[in-house]
């Protein structure tokens, strides 16, 4: 009898810490196609990945390169329940500046979407504060730009 007990037991802890690891190892953010091969993983891949894509298709025609500037504006996006990218909203009324970041992140590739406890492919929220600044006019290669991410609370905006 009490074998039986001993077994019940070791096959109900066998069970729950193999929930635990899938749980675990289900991504808390969006990937990329490049986040499964590298070694990076969750939150800094994504975030890596898509400063560096954004970086390589940020092109700024729209934006007059004859005089120096300095601006910062917000986005903010979903990654819908399919990995597509959708502009959400921006905070600055100068549209070539939209424009350009617009562009840019149409440009990037779908993500493999975050899923719930169930499989099941789920909306994730985040913003993106864009810093740019080029220090000389007419060049083409001085342009700086920074992104710094940030993650609304979904319980927060539930409530």
């Amino acid at each position: 009898m009490k074998i039986q007990y001993i077994l019940i037991l070791l096959i109900g802890f066998f069970q729950v810490s193999i929930a635990q690891e899938d749980a675990e190892s289900k991504p808390k953010f969006p990937q990329f196609e490049e986040c499964e091969t590298d070694d990076q993983a969750g939150k800094s891949c994504f975030e890596n990945n898509f400063r560096k894509m954004f970086k390589e298709a940020y092109k700024e025609t729209e934006i007059a390169s004859d005089y120096t500037y300095q601006r910062e504006t917000k986005g903010t996006y979903l990654v819908d329940r399919r990995g597509v990218i959708k502009q959400l909203s921006y905070d600055t009324p100068e549209s070539p500046i939209f424009l350009a970041i617009s562009r840019a992140v149409e440009k990037l590739p779908k993500l493999k979407a975050v899923l719930n406890d169930k499989d099941r492919p789920v909306e994730f929220n985040f913003e993106v504060n864009y810093k740019l600044k080029r220090n000389s006019p007419n060049s083409k290669n001085d342009l700086e730009i920074d992104l710094e991410f940030s993650y609304p609370d979904p319980e927060k905006e539930n409530s």
